[in-house]
């Protein structure tokens, strides 16, 4: 089995511009009751929607403008390893998990943290590496699964 590099460097999230993320397919009733609320930057779910298309219906990022986009703010979480987390958005809070159970909520606009929570594992030997893949949102609960098989509902 041939061993992976180990990354030393510490994972950062970037926000450029300020792109609004709706959602699309079957959700369009939804993207047009989240501006109707005055909210088009959530991104609820892994993917976008509950298709997983990765699609935003906004139009604030066009060829016409890409070329003006700038680095808005950064964070950095302070935990080394790989990341395989897709960042979720609702009502503002950016979502984010870290390799071994860190999750971190963040002001989308400003890239300021405004909590964290890091869950203690019950063992040492994981299957296949220490990463996290991302939390779920439902009512007013965050859902993280974890690598020693808990849900975590903050």
């Amino acid at each position: 089995m041939r061993k992976s590099a180990l990354w030393l460097t510490t994972a950062v999230v970037c926000v450029l511009g300020q792109a609004a993320c709706t959602t699309s397919e079957n959700a369009q009733t939804q993207s047009e009751r989240m501006k109707m609320a005055g909210v088009e930057s959530d991104w609820p779910v892994y993917g976008g929607d509950l298709s997983n298309t990765r699609y935003s219906a906004s139009d604030q990022i066009n060829a016409g403008n890409v070329q003006t986009l700038h680095l808005k703010w950064l964070f950095q979480t302070g935990v080394i390893g790989s990341f395989e987390t897709t960042p979720v958005v609702e009502d503002g809070v950016m979502y984010i998990t870290t390799p071994y159970n860190h999750l971190f909520a963040i002001d989308a606009r400003t890239g300021e943290q405004l909590w964290s929570y890091e869950h203690k594992l019950s063992t040492t030997t994981l299957c296949c590496g220490p990463n996290n893949r991302g939390v779920a949102l439902a009512g007013d609960k965050v859902y993280m699964a974890t690598l020693d098989a808990a849900l975590v509902a903050l």
